[in-house]
């Protein structure tokens, strides 16, 4: 038969547990734990546009789960507007951009978000994005005697960016070898070639670097 705890032995083993607890291991039995990062709760956000009065911060719609599409087989978007409150967010990827740069983001791409203090002491939503580094593309004309093309980025929903959307008529500089201009460069690109693109700096590359085919020395008249 098991022996009781003395008044002594109890009040030591409280104590522990209030140490514990305030430590912060008590933290594993609350019942509703909050999802923080730097001290503040993380909240989804999606992009509708640039904000052209600063660098890396874009105009934003909070986002919640939509209860229909739980459940959902037809690849429909779990995520819905919360509201249509418009809110600033500085992607953390483009706090040191170059001058007259190029956004990273396009339309309805999506932002880990939370509150973080200027050195002013005023709140300001920043955020990082939840997409990959590489994006696809589609060039909207051939290859010219230029280091960059035209393209559109891809969008979220398998579109991609029209007329005034965020992502529309870009410029993709190509990373070439023995050539200057892309009209002289393989893998050849032409109008509606799908290709791969990264943002380094607020400047648009293509992922794949480019050959320069008349200044190499397998090129045969």
């Amino acid at each position: 038969m098991g022996k009781l705890l003395s008044d002594r032995d109890a009040n030591r083993i409280q104590q522990m547990l209030r140490c514990w607890e305030r430590s912060g291991g008590g933290q594993i039995y609350r019942r509703n734990p909050r999802l923080l990062t730097a001290g503040a709760e993380l909240q989804i956000f999606e992009v509708q546009s640039a904000v052209e009065e600063g660098d890396g911060l874009y105009t934003c719609y909070k986002q919640i789960l939509d209860a229909d599409k739980w459940s959902k087989t037809a690849g429909d978007d779990m995520l819905t507007d919360s509201n249509t409150d418009e809110v600033t967010v500085l992607n953390l990827h483009e706090t040191d951009v170059i001058a007259d740069y190029s956004p990273a983001l396009a339309k309805y791409d999506l932002l880990a978000t939370w509150q973080m203090r200027d050195d002013d002491g005023e709140q300001r939503r920043v955020g990082i994005p939840l997409s990959g580094g590489l994006r696809i593309a589609k060039a909207t004309e051939d290859a010219t005697d230029s280091a960059s093309i035209k393209c559109n980025l891809q969008l979220r929903d398998g579109s991609y960016a029209a007329s005034e959307e965020l992502g529309y008529d870009i410029d993709v500089y190509g990373l070439i070898c023995n050539a200057e201009n892309l009209d002289v460069s393989t893998p050849c690109i032409l109008e509606d070639d799908l290709v791969s693109v990264f943002n380094q700096g607020g400047k648009w590359y293509l992922a794949t670097v480019m050959q320069g085919w008349k200044g190499c020395d397998c090129y045969v008249v």
